[in-house]
């Protein structure tokens, strides 16, 4: 009965130090607690009390039945369940969407106090609700991370997952290519049932599931805050797009080239970056219609 009991008695206040201290050692003890100051926070309806009181006294008089103790506390602790399962459900499922767009980064606050800054075209959701007890992202894009220390931290990508517990790392995941790169602590990737683990100034990359295996990495964190685009070994279609994204520009690519791209391009000056794609891959750009076209 006690278990059946203790939930609505800490509802109404009723419950003593020593089953207090044992409801807070549930799981699930923070959820309930929020649940609770949502409750708290809702208004009660509007009663005409002599419209009801009225109304009761006209009805016929039936006999009284009353509902023993134990018997309330399980109602109310149904309705509780009932009001979890409703009201509650909502707030669990509700995600919290963050992007940026072509053109921009954003940078933004986990619950937790973790960092994170959005790179240009990509986007984030997360759970507010259930945070404390599943600190998890998912990520369409490139994000650099600064992550508070806690339980486990994982950044969730169709092309696989990080996990750390506190750290600072970098994670790209466009078209058919996962990079990640670790600047602090260390990172363990998960692709395909396969993990590696990253120490500081390591890197890696999956090029269609092809495993780059780790790369030594010269930078204390990624290229892209400083306004620089840097690719290894990338084709031209990704190195283009990456372009599009960052200057927020419409690129035409009229060339076929399976020439893989290594090297840095300035973020803050389009005119050197196609001069430079000119001079890779034997190419001619022209303007037309606020697009550029790049062709043989």
């Amino acid at each position: 009965m006690k278990e059946d009991t203790r939930l609505a008695k800490w509802l109404s206040g009723e419950l003593n130090t020593e089953e207090l201290e044992e409801l807070k050692k549930l799981p699930n003890y923070t959820t309930l607690v929020r649940i609770k100051e949502n409750l708290d926070n809702l208004q009660s309806p509007y009663f005409n009390e002599e419209e009801i009181l009225t109304e009761v006294l006209s009805q016929p008089k039936t006999i009284t039945k009353t509902i023993p103790l134990y018997r309330r506390y399980w109602f109310t602790a149904a309705a509780v369940i009932l009001i979890m399962l409703g009201v509650g459900f909502v707030f669990t499922v509700q995600d919290t969407h963050e992007e940026a767009h072509s053109g921009k980064t954003f940078a933004l606050n986990l619950p937790d106090a973790s960092e994170v800054v959005l790179n240009s075209g990509s986007a984030l959701s997360y759970n507010k609700w259930s945070w404390d007890n599943n600190r998890k992202v998912e990520l369409t894009g490139e994000a650099y991370f600064k992550v508070a220390k806690g339980e486990k931290f994982s950044v969730i990508t169709s092309l696989g997952t990080v996990q750390v517990l506190g750290t600072q790392f970098n994670v790209k995941a466009r078209g058919n290519r996962l990079e990640v790169t670790c600047f602090e602590g260390s990172v363990k990737v998960i692709k395909e049932g396969k993990e590696v683990v990253l120490k500081p100034s390591q890197g890696l990359y999956y090029e269609d599931d092809v495993y780059s295996g780790v790369l030594n990495m010269e930078k204390t964190d990624p290229s892209w805050l400083h306004n620089e685009l840097v690719f290894h070994k990338e084709s031209l279609v990704a190195v283009i797009a990456e372009i599009e994204r960052h200057y927020n520009i419409s690129i035409e690519n009229k060339a076929n080239s399976s020439q893989l791209f290594s090297g840095t391009l300035p973020g803050d000056d389009i005119e050197t970056v196609i001069k430079i794609l000119e001079l890779n891959y034997h190419l001619k750009a022209e303007k037309k219609d606020n697009i550029i076209i790049l062709k043989p």
